[in-house]
């Protein structure tokens, strides 16, 4: 008897002990899965662009600069310091935009000109359309410098056949006007650069990008903040006259 007692008491014991370590394991699944979900809502604007850029099976190719790094592919983007960029450089803002046009498909990653940084947006704006490699590159200021602060870009604008009518067009490294065509058949697509004072209106932008497509039917991108179109004005494909793929640049 006393036997039989102890063998039921180690089976309460044990099933006890069994349904602890269960309920112990559901609360931690519970807990990472709340985890992970707080995790996917606090994802900054940036973060929710390249994911929407990386799922999006019309996109052949993007790439997003910001005042510390440069994404390509999705290769890199889950680290932790992804996330830091939109919440520690909140004054970090997009100060000046240079193109290079090459014979070569390796554009150097960095540029120095006039004492400015410049980060390489690495599409080729002339993907698939012959003509020259063609690619752009940002600069950011620090408005936390001391000093007289560059002023800050506040509106791109892209004009086909002749030069922008209105903000500074961009150049080339070597001086003269960039073209987004530069090689190609079709006709010469300047881009031109809107200033202000920093801090502007909107503190000024802190990222841009450009992303290769398909189609052109599927190639406007949503701002993930506000859900309105995110791209610079007007809405031309940077490839236009010119065939090959539809290329399109965006501010952040």
């Amino acid at each position: 008897m006393k036997f039989n007692f102890f063998k039921t008491a180690t089976i309460l014991s044990l099933g006890l002990s069994l349904y602890l370590v269960s309920c112990d394991k559901n609360e931690i699944e519970n807990e990472e899965k709340k985890t992970v979900e707080q995790q996917a809502k606090t994802l900054s604007p940036f973060e929710e662009v390249v994911e929407k850029l990386s799922n999006d099976t019309n996109v052949v190719d993007f790439s997003v600069v910001n005042p510390l790094d440069m994404y390509k592919d999705t290769s890199s983007l889950r680290r932790e310091s992804d996330r830091w960029w939109y919440y520690d450089t909140d004054y970090m803002y997009l100060c000046d935009l240079i193109g290079v046009e090459s014979s070569s498909g390796n554009p150097a990653k960095q540029l120095v000109k006039g004492g400015l940084l410049y980060l390489l947006i690495d599409v080729d704006l002339n993907m698939g359309a012959g003509g020259k490699y063609v690619y752009l590159y940002a600069a950011f200021a620090d408005g936390y410098a001391t000093g007289t602060l560059p002023k800050a870009i506040t509106k791109i604008n892209v004009s086909y056949g002749s030069l922008p009518s209105s903000g500074s067009v961009v150049k080339e490294y070597g001086g003269s006007n960039f073209n987004c065509n530069a090689g190609t058949k079709g006709g010469a697509i300047y881009l031109s650069v809107e200033k202000d004072d920093y801090p502007t209106n909107t503190m000024g932008l802190r990222g841009i990008m450009a992303a290769a497509y398909k189609w052109s039917h599927n190639s406007v991108i949503m701002n993930p903040i506000t859900g309105t179109w995110n791209g610079v004005s007007p809405h031309m494909d940077l490839n236009k006259g010119a065939g090959g793929r539809y290329i399109y640049l965006f501010t952040l």
